[in-house]
């Protein structure tokens, strides 16, 4: 059985979910509501099924945690 959605929303479902279809607009809307999204290189606002999902649901996204480096002296 093969799905047919994808991991990134559509254009007509960015355009329902935010009322625009104007890239920059959506981008500044999702973005609004706390979500963080990218542009591809043709323009296209990228936001995945899995974050919308979490945003709705109140779940925060999961953060990495960057290794911090520390330098101790020998002197």
């Amino acid at each position: 059985m093969q799905s047919d959605l994808s991991l990134f929303l559509t254009d007509e479902e960015l355009t329902a979910l935010t009322g625009s279809p104007q890239p920059a607009t959506q981008e500044r809307v999702l973005r609004e509501w706390g979500l963080n999204v990218t542009r591809n290189r043709v323009n296209k606002i990228m936001l995945t099924r899995e974050a919308l999902t979490r945003h709705q649901l109140g779940l925060k996204t999961e953060t990495r945690i960057e290794p911090k480096l520390r330098l101790h002296s020998t002197e």
